[in-house]
């Protein structure tokens, strides 16, 4: 639920900080302002924040890099039309987070999981409409 709210609140702060920071530096307020808050909630929880091994790198790296993209498309179609409509279509990053997960990292969800994703995106995309 924490992420649906912190996500739900990103739209409009990157909508915010592109006017005072651009494109490019709103998205890097966003990241320090994700370590700066997120970092105390994972000592806290003692999760491991160790770098993963090296194998794991490159998934790793493809997950930051897709993630960099989807703040820049939010931020440049932003300047193109209507917060209201971009925020749906940012929306979708749960569904490609399971195509991510399936086609990278070679996990096998569930076909419910599949199913839901997929609904998900139509359901998304026809709100959008």
């Amino acid at each position: 639920m924490g992420g649906a709210i912190g996500f739900g609140v990103l739209i409009p702060v990157i909508a915010r900080l592109t006017p005072a920071f651009g494109s490019v530096g709103a998205i890097g307020v966003v990241y320090v302002a994700d370590i700066v808050l997120g970092l105390p909630f994972a000592l806290f929880l003692r999760i491991d924040l160790r770098p993963p091994a090296r194998a794991a790198w490159l998934p790793v790296l493809a997950a930051g890099f897709f993630e960099t993209a989807g703040f820049a498309c939010i931020t440049v179609g932003a300047r193109f039309a209507p917060l209201a409509l971009i925020s749906p279509f940012a929306s979708l990053a749960s569904a490609l987070t399971v195509l991510y997960a399936w086609t990278i990292l070679r996990e096998r969800p569930a076909r419910a999981v599949l199913i839901g994703a997929a609904l998900v995106c139509a359901g998304v995309v026809i709100l959008a409409l």
